[in-house]
Order: structure tokens, then C-alpha cells, then sequence
């Protein structure tokens, strides 16, 4: 996966909070899934934006990279936004020399890691 696609990929975000932890695009209320049913139903791109304006062309985007590795049976992790500072700093410790064993990272990084 490039960085392109990855960026497009942090698009679709998952909270515990916004409509029970269903995968949404970014944070919005706006499932996923919806925005497949509305491709698959065979409005276009343009259509899709004109009627639901919370929506970006790089949001459809994402949606079908997401749908590709689905039907590839690629491997695709969305990070739930709740984590990803934890992530990037223990990323960031590692950088920097940082090495610790999994029960400090968790013990350190504790509020990013729970629901």
C-alpha cells in the first residue's frame, strides 16, 4: 500500500462513540456502508456529492479502496481514532531509541489503548 492510499485509508474511522463503533467516514455519522449501498445502487460519483454534501471525492475514494481490499481479502486495519496518538508516540519512542516491552507500552499508553 502506498501513501496515498494509506492517507486515503485514515478517512475511514471507527469510534467507539459514533453509532455503536461501525465504521464511519471521517468521525461523521456517515456509515461507511451507506456510502456502498449508494455506489452499488449505481448513482454516480457526482450524484453521491450532490446529494450528500458531508461527503468528499476523496471520501468515495476511500470507501472503494476499502471495498477492494475487502473483496481482495487484503488486510485492512482501521485504527480507531481514539488510538492513533497512542500509536504515533509509541512509534515516535521507537524513532527514538526507545525500546519497551509491551506491558510498559500499554501501561504507558493505557488511555489511548481502551475503548
Amino acid at each position: 500500500m502506498n501513501d496515498e492510499q494509506s492517507r486515503l485509508l485514515e478517512r475511514i474511522t471507527r469510534a467507539p462513540d459514533i453509532l455503536a463503533g461501525k465504521l464511519t467516514i471521517r468521525q461523521t455519522r456517515f456509515p461507511l456502508n451507506d456510502v456502498l449501498e449508494l455506489l452499488t445502487s449505481g448513482l454516480s460519483e457526482k450524484d453521491i456529492l450532490e446529494q450528500h454534501p458531508i461527503l468528499e471525492k476523496e471520501d468515495i475514494q476511500a470507501v472503494l479502496l476499502y471495498a477492494q481490499g475487502v473483496r481482495n481479502k487484503k488486510e485492512i486495519f482501521i485504527i480507531p481514532e481514539h488510538m492513533k496518538k497512542g500509536i504515533r508516540q509509541g512509534e515516535e519512542d521507537i524513532k527514538n531509541g526507545d525500546f519497551i516491552t509491551m506491558d510498559e507500552f500499554q501501561k504507558r499508553y493505557e488511555k489511548w489503548l481502551k475503548d
